[in-house]
């Protein structure tokens, strides 16, 4: 090993032949260099250690393209650099995607939301027609019009307890069928 120490050129021209004693060389003498300057980058060990083991494993792999006149430890961290690049965009391509199918979903939902709401207010206005003709008449001065129980009291002569009774008589007959309408359109809930 000490003959690879200080003769990049003889390394690199062994490591081109296939020597595994030089690439086991190579891959001891940087593994840790690389992971620190690849984690400069990622601030993540895990994904630092695995850049710098395809980056190895690339020299490996393509080890009948290197050129001996190169300095190795230029060379090493080019590629581990190309590879946190390489990676970073994939990961990015990765996210894009992820962030793509959670803004589809949600606009599904949105989507099914807006539809349960138009036909909640569809029944909500049929049930307040189909309500007693005194008990809409109280409803719709309080919900429409915006007037006080004791204002809708006075207008039409009645207590407003009687007020009182008629909103909650609506309210819960239109309770009871927006209750159904939830259970129809959504029968996992």
């Amino acid at each position: 090993m000490k003959m690879f120490k200080d003769n990049d050129s003889y390394l690199l021209k062994e490591l081109h032949q296939g020597n595994k004693k030089a690439y086991a060389h190579l891959f001891n003498s940087y593994y840790t260099p690389l992971c620190n300057y690849v984690y400069s980058y990622t601030k993540n060990t895990k994904q630092a250690e695995d850049i710098v083991q395809d980056s190895l494993l690339k020299i490996w792999e393509n080890r009948h393209k290197i050129k001996p006149q190169h300095s190795v430890k230029n060379y090493l961290y080019k590629i581990a650099y190309n590879q946190f690049i390489d990676n970073d965009r994939k990961n990015k391509k990765h996210l894009n995607y992820i962030d793509e199918v959670k803004r589809k979903s949600l606009n599904n939902l949105i989507e099914k939301d807006d539809d349960f709401l138009e036909n909640k207010k569809a029944i909500i206005l049929f049930e307040v027609q189909k309500l007693p003709p005194k008990c809409k008449e109280v409803f719709l001065l309080n919900k429409q019009n915006g007037l006080k129980y004791k204002e809708i009291a006075e207008e039409l002569d009645i207590s407003i307890r009687t007020v009182e009774n008629h909103i909650s008589k609506a309210l819960k007959i239109i309770r009871n069928k927006i209750k159904q309408l939830r259970k129809v359109s959504r029968p996992n809930s």
